[in-house]
C-alpha cells in the first residue's frame, strides 16, 4: 500500500464515509509502529446523509485493529480544518476542479510527500451529480495544476472513478 511504501508520520483523510480507507491506512501505520491519522467528514451534517459518525466509529471499532491510539475522527468540513504539516493527504470527497485547485493552492505547501484525491479522469467528470449540479470538471485543469505547481509529479489513474495521484518530487 501507499502508506507502507511511504511510511509517513502524519495522514489527513477528508471524506471518511464508512472508514474502510481510514481503517486500511490506519493498519498499515499500526503494522509501522508509527504515525497518526486523523478522518475528517460532514457525517451528520451532510445534507445526503451517506454515513453516520456512530456508522464509521463503529465500523473502525469492529475492523479488530486499536486503531484510536492511531486515528481522530471530526465532524467538519475540509475547508473548516487549518492547515497543519502532515505526509499524507487523502481527499476522498465529490472533488471538482474548484476543489483540486483550492487544495493545492492551500495544502500543497504543507504536504511532505504526496497527495490523493477523488477524480481527475474525463470519464470522472461525467459523474451525473457533477453534470447536473454543473461542477467545473477536473480533466481539463491538469495541465494547469502541473504547471502551477511544479514541484509535483501529478499522475491520474484510471478507470472510474479514478484517482488523483501527487508526490512531491
Amino acid at each position: 500500500s501507499t502508506v507502507m511504501m511511504l511510511k509517513p508520520m502524519s495522514i489527513l483523510q477528508f471524506g471518511v464515509y464508512q472508514g474502510y480507507s481510514l481503517i486500511a491506512m490506519a493498519a498499515a501505520l499500526e503494522e509501522l509502529n508509527r504515525g497518526t491519522i486523523i478522518g475528517v467528514d460532514l457525517f451528520d451534517q451532510y445534507p445526503y446523509k451517506h454515513c453516520s459518525l456512530d456508522t464509521a466509529r463503529q465500523n473502525i471499532i469492529d475492523s479488530g485493529y486499536d486503531l484510536f491510539r492511531r486515528t481522530a475522527l471530526q465532524e467538519k468540513g475540509m475547508w473548516q480544518v487549518e492547515p497543519r504539516e502532515l505526509d499524507i493527504l487523502h481527499v476522498d470527497v465529490p472533488n471538482d476542479a474548484f476543489s483540486y485547485l483550492r487544495i493545492f493552492k492551500e495544502w500543497g505547501p504543507h504536504v511532505r510527500q504526496t497527495i490523493l484525491l477523488e477524480g481527475g479522469s474525463p470519464e470522472r467528470d461525467q459523474a451525473y451529480w457533477m453534470v447536473k449540479y454543473g461542477h467545473p470538471p477536473i480533466a481539463p485543469i491538469m495541465d494547469e495544476l502541473r504547471e502551477q505547481y511544479p514541484e509535483w509529479a501529478i499522475s491520474v489513474m484510471k478507470p472510474w472513478p479514478s484517482l488523483t495521484v501527487a508526490v512531491r518530487k
